[in-house]
């Protein structure tokens, strides 16, 4: 998880068999995902690198995490850990390869598995106790890159006054009365996502070939984008993002690793609606053509 080394992508697991299904912290608890796993032998859990920060987050920590991996500890086997969205971002742009296929972070699943063993048997190990008292202060240093509220509103304000310098002056009246369509904001999150991924990569001194060819193979840095891109709409429909509190900002930041982590796997296990919505939009988009 986050408190584990990262490490440069340059291999995975071997052949993934089985359907490999992200899930949400706010899932872990739902009895839900206890009968699925008792009843789907080949289903796979994949937590986001970031799931153990959302679980240490709460001042009573130790109770926390063993509540909500109480499930997953009875099937640790069947139980992986994503690359930090961040890690992918960087990988692509400094190598020119997308990560699909290697999305997998074996060193945080082994971390993961060890701290699971802890929460079935009672026993606590050295993965665990790492996690509760984090002797290298991680967790400081995930709440400052991610819990900067205020920054992260400032940001998200930015992005979407950009997002509608790219809009006609008729969608931006709709979306912003709740009156586009479903279809209609999916065609512009696909129509205009490549491009400004085009032009961020030629900024960075990609050749437009290259960009081309890296953004044909929809790489995160694309899936990045659509995704920015829809939470934009969400966000500026009825001007919600102005009076959105700035710490739901960040929470709604922090649910998009679930959703771009999930679009590399078979799909995503969240009791939050505008997390599926956003996952079903991606994973549509990938469908079609760039």
């Amino acid at each position: 998880m986050a408190t584990a080394k990262p490490v440069r992508i340059t291999s995975s697991y071997p052949k993934m068999s089985g359907v490999y299904l992200v899930v949400d912290q706010n899932y872990l608890r739902d009895p839900k995902f206890e009968h699925l796993l008792a009843a789907t032998a080949n289903t796979r859990i994949v937590l986001p690198d970031l799931a153990m920060f959302e679980m240490a987050k709460p001042d009573e920590r130790e109770l926390s995490i063993r509540l909500s991996l109480a499930t997953l500890a009875r099937y640790a086997h069947r139980v992986f850990v994503s690359r930090p969205i961040a890690e992918c971002l960087r990988h692509e742009l400094e190598r020119v390869q997308p990560v699909a296929g290697h999305m997998l972070f074996r060193e945080a699943t082994q971390f993961l598995r060890q701290v699971l063993q802890a929460v079935a048997t009672g026993v606590t190990n050295a993965a665990f106790e790492r996690v509760i008292h984090d002797p290298e202060d991680h967790l400081f240093d995930l709440k400052r890159d991610y819990l900067d509220h205020d920054s992260n509103k400032c940001r998200s304000l930015e992005l979407v006054e950009a997002t509608k310098l790219e809009m006609s002056a008729e969608f931006a009246r709709r979306v912003r009365g709740n009156q586009a369509t479903r279809e209609q904001k999916i065609a512009f999150v696909r129509e205009k996502a490549p491009s400004l991924l085009l032009n961020v990569l030629q900024e960075n001194n990609f050749s437009r070939a290259r960009a081309v060819n890296l953004i044909r193979r929809k790489p995160m840095l694309l899936r990045y984008f659509y995704a920015n891109l829809w939470a934009c709409l969400t966000w500026e429909e009825q001007g919600r993002l102005e009076g959105l509190g700035s710490k739901k900002v960040s929470n709604d930041l922090l649910d998009r690793e679930y959703v771009l982590s999930a679009t590399f796997f078979d799909g995503v296990l969240s009791r939050d609606g505008r997390v599926n919505e956003a996952y079903a939009v991606v994973a549509q988009i990938l469908k079609s053509k760039v």
